[in-house]
């Protein structure tokens, strides 16, 4: 709901989906992997196997830009990524919600500095469920990366400090900045990915446009969790028991501008830290102890083209 990549109110030529990472990169190889194969063609018999995409080219990038890279949805069952590195596109693949924070150990080099586009097209529209996040076309693009890049994974647990996210008074109240939403994430998804406006108040969001202060709209608790631990810089587990959708405005010094910004920005001048603003403005707080992270561990995988 895009180091963090933040999704506006309106995307007009598509939905930027998830976060990217930006490598400098130089590539001398030149010649594409598989390029608009059908995926089922190069997988073989699909009988109970996993949704894959209809048709798909993965190529190094030819671009040579530095700046950040791109996932995005659009109309039609068209996924791109543009400009990305294969971490970046695991990273999508294994995210379970919106903003999740994805630790990926092992694997070559080669995955963090060499960059690549892709284009694919699943058979239809893309399918997204009841919180508008697209998993069956993330689980296409596990396929994908197993197909093309030989890609093998697997996925442990470790005990690491983490902060759980709880309700700051035994009545659970919510605080002044945190609210139900009634925001129709499925309908809002499916407008940015047709490059549509439903109107102010109608969108599914998360903002930084401005320094210290954090605007979202129809978001999951799991959602709020991973964007804290963002700013706090470790694993944040949602514990409040809260389910549903809810629009939240947050004000404290971690908080950094997603972009510059011009003579319109709206700066807030508060002091609070994270910790001392959860309770008095959202009603939650966190929590130190330790927990189980799980980690995606590359196991193998490979650049499938020829050296010309």
């Amino acid at each position: 709901m895009t180091k963090r990549t933040v999704r506006a109110p309106r995307v007009p030529h598509g939905v930027l989906v998830t976060r990217v990472v930006v490598v400098a990169v130089t590539m001398s190889v030149v010649v594409c992997l598989w390029s608009q194969r059908p995926v089922a063609q190069a997988l073989g018999p699909t009988a109970g196997r996993a949704p894959e995409f209809a048709v798909a080219s993965v190529e190094p990038s030819k671009s040579g830009d530095t700046g950040k890279g791109a996932t995005r949805l659009q109309a039609g069952g068209r996924f791109t990524a543009t400009n990305v590195t294969l971490r970046t596109l695991i990273e999508t693949a294994y995210q379970r919600h919106g903003f999740d924070r994805v630790e990926i150990a092992g694997g070559p080099v080669w995955i963090d500095a060499d960059r690549f586009d892709v284009v694919a097209k699943a058979p239809s529209e893309h399918v997204l469920d009841p919180d508008g996040f697209p998993r069956q076309t993330w689980r296409m693009l596990r396929m994908l990366l197993a197909d093309r890049f030989k890609l093998r994974v697997h996925k442990e647990t470790k005990e690491v400090p983490i902060y759980a996210l709880r309700m700051a008074t035994s009545d659970g109240k919510l605080g002044p900045g945190l609210r139900k939403s009634d925001t129709d994430c499925v309908a809002s998804m499916k407008a940015e990915i047709e490059g549509q406006w439903l109107g102010k108040g109608h969108h599914c969001y998360v903002q930084t446009r401005y320094p210290c202060r954090l605007g979202a709209g129809g978001v999951t608790m799991p959602v709020v969790a991973s964007l804290l631990s963002e700013l706090v810089d470790r694993m944040v587990v949602d514990q409040t028991g809260l389910d549903g959708h809810f629009d939240l405005e947050l004000e404290a010094v971690e908080i950094r501008a997603s972009a510059v910004q011009g003579p319109s920005s709206r700066p807030s001048k508060t002091t609070q830290s994270i910790f001392a603003a959860l309770p008095q403005q959202l009603g939650l707080r966190l929590v130190p102890m330790m927990g189980s992270a799980m980690i995606i561990v590359v196991d193998s995988a490979v650049k499938s083209w020829r050296v010309e």
